[in-house]
């Protein structure tokens, strides 16, 4: 394959958010499958509802958070792949049917993580949600 893709599924529950980021070397597609909540990309917010899809080109500031009352899920697809890589270092390994891990805490090198897999350097002055 000319150019490798990662792709997956992200849940994050009520009242959840993933924190401002890039990708300096890979761009995104997010695609809504279940909940509400908003994107912000590059300081501007989008409704996140299922059917919504977003581009995210490379070095696009980005963030997504859960405003509604039940889990958001959405599948991504990033070019070229690495993604896959950065969840399953900082994630657990379980057996397909089991249920999700109780919430812990991430890899104390978490910033080496990103850096290493598809993640740019934390903006100096990041958003909050």
């Amino acid at each position: 394959m000319e150019f490798p893709i990662g792709f997956g599924t992200q849940t994050v529950p009520p009242g959840g958010y993933v924190r401002e980021h890039a990708h300096d070397r890979n761009e995104e597609v997010i695609f809504v499958i279940r909940g509400k909540g908003r994107a912000v990309v590059e300081g501007v917010s989008h409704a996140m509802q299922p059917g919504s899809a977003f581009f995210i080109g490379r070095n696009r500031r980005h963030m997504f958070i859960n405003e509604g009352t039940e889990d958001i899920l959405w599948t991504w697809l990033i070019v070229p792949n690495g993604l896959e890589d950065f969840f399953r270092l900082i994630g657990r390994p379980r057996q397909p049917g089991e249920p999700a891990p109780e919430p812990f805490p991430r890899p104390e090198n978490v910033l080496q993580i990103e850096r290493d897999t598809v993640f740019a350097a934390p903006p100096s002055d990041p958003r909050q949600p």
